[in-house]
Order: C-alpha cells, then structure tokens, then sequence
C-alpha cells in the first residue's frame, strides 16, 4: 500500500505519522507500507483488553529506508483502526 505524507497527520513530539483506515480507502493494512516511497515495516498491533478489538497498527522504517533518509529514524506510522 502507498501512502503520501500529507495523507497523515505529522505529530513532531513523537515523530509519528497518524491517519484512520477510513481516510485511507483501506481495511487492515498489510504487513509493509510506503509512506513518500520509503518501506515500513509493520510493528504490532494495539488492542483493547480482551485482544479481539484492534485499536490501531503501528509501523517503523525499513533499515534500507533509514539508509537512504536518515531523517526516518525514530520516526513510526500509525493507522487507527475507526
């Protein structure tokens, strides 16, 4: 799945790229993402206390992304599960 930036949210204090599944035209993500061309690569899910409902899915740079954008590092993407 590709993605533009300007398709999230930028919260700088944390370094992380936000937007809803609903905004992005998807239902659950795949297992790598481009966010500008850059590959991430899915973390984990969060989910509510039983485990069944899932709140959202997190997603880090590629080290070869980190390698060709040094930028990314400490960076994540988080796609909310609305």
């Amino acid at each position: 799945m590709n993605f533009k930036a300007a398709q999230f949210q930028y919260q700088p204090e944390g370094k992380v790229y936000v937007a809803e599944a609903s905004e992005l035209r998807i239902g659950t993500p795949g297992q790598y993402i481009t966010l500008d061309g850059y590959a991430f690569v899915f973390t984990g899910a969060d989910k509510d206390a039983s485990g069944e409902d899932t709140y959202g899915w997190n997603y880090k740079p590629t080290m070869n992304s980190i390698s060709l954008n040094g930028a990314l590092h400490g960076h994540r993407v988080l796609i909310i599960n609305d």
